[in-house]
This record gives C-alpha cells, structure tokens and sequence, in this order.
C-alpha cells in the first residue's frame, strides 16, 4: 500500500488521466493495489507508472485485451492466495484450539513443553506482520 502523501499525489494523477479520457479498469496493480487506467492501448498505474505484466512485455507489444486478460489471471491468483491464507489461518486457529485443551490435561513436563512450543510456532506464524 501507498502512504498518505504518496496517495494524493496519485488522486491528482488520476483525475488527470480521466480528464484525458482514460479509462479506469476494473483491475488493480498488484505491487500499490490503486486501480489501473488504460490510454492509447497502455495499461498504467498512477504509483507505479507504465503497467508491464513481465518482461515479455517490454519485448513484444501486447493487445489491451492481452493485457487485460493477464491482468485477470494476476487479480485471481491473488485472490486464491487470500484464500487459502485465510483458510491457513483457521487450520492454524483450530490447532491452537486443540493444543490449548491437551495443555490443561497434561501432567508431564516435557510433554507442557513441546505443547508450548508449538502454541509459539502457530502464533508466530498466526500474527506474523
């Protein structure tokens, strides 16, 4: 994401570049997450700049179409990625659960041990920031 400074100054160039008759896509550059404008058959990000999906892109010339698709394909592998974090975190969540109730029915010290030593790994990864 972009800071606050950062985001005004990318507020003005999108009135900017809607005032010059570009188009707001439905999409978003996966790097700032702002939406992307297409004009004259390029695809831009008002942070990021000119929008190149790889470096084929700077070789070869894509159609907007093109480029509109893989912009598709990036938006759904990334939304599967939220996915399947979300679905990590309630595995992680269930696990923490179950370990929790093992840890007040166990005598054995070593046993309290690795308990706790898996509840660390699951919070660490849980609310790793």
């Amino acid at each position: 994401m972009i800071d606050n400074e950062k985001r005004e100054e990318a507020l003005k160039k999108m009135t900017e570049l809607l005032l010059s008759r570009a188009t707001m896509l439905k999409y978003h550059c996966p790097d700032c997450k702002l939406p992307l404008f297409e004009k004259d058959g390029k695809i831009i990000c008002v942070n990021c700049g000119e929008f190149m999906l790889g470096s084929e892109d700077v070789q070869e010339e894509k159609s907007e179409a093109e480029i509109i698709k893989n912009v598709e394909e990036k938006a759904k592998l990334e939304h599967l990625h939220e996915d399947k974090i979300e679905l990590l975190n309630k595995i992680l969540d269930e696990k923490l659960l179950e370990l929790l109730e093992k840890l007040k029915s166990e005598s054995s010290v070593r046993e309290i041990i690795v308990i706790l030593d898996a509840i660390k790994k699951i919070l660490e990864l849980r609310y790793k920031k």
